[in-house]
């Protein structure tokens, strides 16, 4: 029985296998949403742990402060005897930075000429292991920049579907208003036999007459000022109060004087859009 052949991948590939998943993760991570926290249907909420904490009285805590002086003094002693024998970059506290402080200028001194003679020696006799670390650190360095252009591919992408996501929106948005303009326009070019509350159309998007839903409604802010008047004043042929009378006999009597106060409202709206 024969077993199918595996090919190893090459470097391109893998490197934009770990782009993509690398950029998947951070596109994950920029559009999780984080559960609320509060329990979880009749969950109840544990209280946080405290953490112990051991009691002390004066006399443990004096004693233990003064062994460990003591010990510290005594290995302070042997630190200072050996002081001289450790190189400055391994020293800690004011020593460390005094050897940092020798790098400040961008002169060649003599403890950066010693440890590029030491680097050098120690590539020229370990061979391998130096090609290994030269290796590693340009694998590390390429993993670095892959994961840097992820990031910024990530960014670009959530950005690119908030635009595309936030423009459907805003085209649905304008499909269903132009889809009640038609309806308005259909229903007062065609009155039904009877108007009610429930089926008149009003030049507003909802329930609230305003002069700025109104004027939303008529797209007025994007006509000149005479196709403005023009608009203004065909609306005005259905809802000014005396036009408006010929649509009583197919108006309930219970809802005449509702339909009308909302009518004399819109004719008030309409009479300042004019002015």
């Amino acid at each position: 029985m024969t077993g199918r052949l595996k090919f190893k991948k090459s470097s391109n590939q893998s490197d934009s296998e770990i782009f993509d998943k690398t950029k998947e993760k951070f596109k994950r991570r920029c559009t999780r949403i984080s559960p609320p926290r509060y329990a979880y249907l009749d969950e109840p909420i544990s209280p946080p742990r405290k953490t112990r904490r051991r009691r002390w009285n004066g006399d443990d805590a004096d004693a233990e402060e003064e062994e460990f002086n003591a010990k510290l003094y005594d290995v302070g002693g042997e630190d200072g005897a050996f002081e001289a024998y450790v190189p400055p970059r391994w020293r800690g506290g004011e020593s460390y930075t005094s050897y940092l402080d020798t790098f400040s200028n961008d002169s060649d001194d003599d403890e950066r000429y010693a440890e590029n003679i030491r680097q050098k020696m120690w590539e020229k006799s370990h061979p391998g292991e130096a090609q290994h670390a030269r290796e590693f650190a340009k694998m590390k360095s390429d993993r670095r920049n892959i994961t840097s252009r992820a990031k910024y591919a990530a960014r670009d992408e959530i950005h690119s579907e908030q635009a595309e996501q936030a423009a459907k929106q805003i085209n649905e948005a304008e499909k269903q208003a132009e889809a009640k303009r038609q309806s308005f326009r259909s229903f007062w070019l065609n009155t039904p036999g009877k108007i009610t509350s429930s089926n008149i159309k009003y030049p507003s998007f909802d329930g609230c007459i305003s002069e700025s839903s109104v004027s939303s409604f008529l797209q007025l802010s994007h006509l000149r000022a005479s196709d403005k008047k023009r608009v203004v004043r065909d609306v005005m042929r259905i809802f000014h109060p005396d036009k408006f009378v010929r649509y009583e006999s197919q108006i309930p009597t219970q809802e005449y004087d509702s339909i009308k106060e909302k009518v004399s409202m819109i004719a008030r709206i309409l009479i300042h859009l004019l002015e």
